[in-house]
């Protein structure tokens, strides 16, 4: 390998400790270096920090949610933070979801329980420029999610606004 090339960095932030870890093991699987935070506070520390290629984050977490997290990067100044690919992973699953990824410019959002072929292949896409889709949902067998938008989530949109 050259020496001079940099391996993509990636921010995961989830505050699911195993979630968390999940990821940060299937990116180094191809070769992203990644940084962790439980929140997205910590989050956008590393992000300010260091600069990165994409951010996984979850929706729902204590003290910055992953709204606000998106929300404060695309107001940002800087482009490297303001075009940033965003994948959110939520097990808030509703029929809104895609309407939620563009409002909040997320680029693309996947349904929990993660499949680690679809987390993976996503995140190759989004490192090369692909396009990827909106919303990838969940492989649960007999999921069907629900309809309108759930009492969190609308709750998380709100405090994002």
């Amino acid at each position: 390998m050259d020496e001079n090339l940099v391996a993509p960095r990636c921010v995961i932030a989830d505050d699911i400790r195993s979630s968390r870890e999940m990821l940060k093991r299937w990116m180094r699987e191809i070769g992203v270096e990644t940084f962790t935070g439980s929140n997205g506070g910590e989050a956008w520390q590393h992000l300010k920090r260091v600069p990165c290629d994409l951010l996984i984050t979850d929706i729902e977490m204590p003290s910055m949610s992953g709204l606000d997290l998106i929300r404060q990067l695309r107001s940002d100044s800087d482009p490297k933070c303001n075009q940033l690919p965003i994948i959110v992973i939520t097990s808030l699953s509703d029929e809104k979801m895609s309407d939620l990824a563009d409002e909040f410019q997320a680029t693309t959002i996947v349904i929990k329980p993660l499949e680690k072929s679809v987390v993976l292949s996503v995140a190759e896409k989004l490192l090369r420029g692909d396009a990827v889709e909106k919303l990838y949902p969940s492989g649960q067998i007999g999921g069907r999610g629900t309809t309108g938008i759930s009492p969190s989530l609308r709750n998380l949109i709100e405090r994002a606004k």
